[in-house]
């Protein structure tokens, strides 16, 4: 499991391995606190339109693909 995980993704599983508590505010703990904010200052707002438009693209598209 963790040899395959670090392959593909080393940097999000070292810190674990080496230590939880310290290496995840330097790597995990910095993109989650840039991210956070943001999703929640501004593109908290602009999901939900784009949201509905992607579900009615997909319905769309799903009913355009049973028709067919």
């Amino acid at each position: 499991m963790y040899t395959q995980i670090t392959e593909t993704h080393t940097d999000k599983v070292r810190p674990p391995e080496t230590g939880p508590d310290a290496p995840p505010p330097m790597t995990t703990g910095s993109a989650v606190r840039t991210a956070p904010p943001i999703v929640i200052k501004g593109r908290a707002q602009l999901k939900p339109e784009k949201l509905c438009e992607t579900n009615l693209q997909i319905a769309q598209n799903k009913s355009i693909l049973n028709k067919a």
